[in-house]
């Protein structure tokens, strides 16, 4: 599992987007996450702008081995580091 906090500047930026702009953007990340094949949750209080973000994977005992371990830690490490990129970029774009 992996956390993912939004800096208060990052915040402000994405409150002073349009509503529609920032709910095209949250689904733009979470069809990506998806995609990913990984698990996440956007911590959004009263529908603002995310404060946080936490990208997961459940490994079940049946499926446990080293190489799996990896390939798990590699894809939520990945969606991660997406999270960030996207934030990142988007709140770029914007201004």
């Amino acid at each position: 599992m992996s956390g993912i906090s939004v800096s208060k500047e990052h915040q402000k930026k994405m409150s002073e987007m349009s509503f529609f702009k920032l709910q095209e953007s949250l689904w733009k990340l979470r069809l990506n996450l998806l995609s990913m094949g990984v698990e996440f949750n956007m911590d959004r209080p009263s529908g603002g702008p995310p404060i946080g973000y936490t990208v997961s994977l459940r490994l079940f005992i049946e499926e446990a081995s080293f190489q799996n371990l990896l390939d798990y830690y590699t894809r939520v490490k990945n969606g991660a580091l997406y999270v960030i990129w996207f934030i990142q970029s988007t709140l770029d774009t914007t201004g």
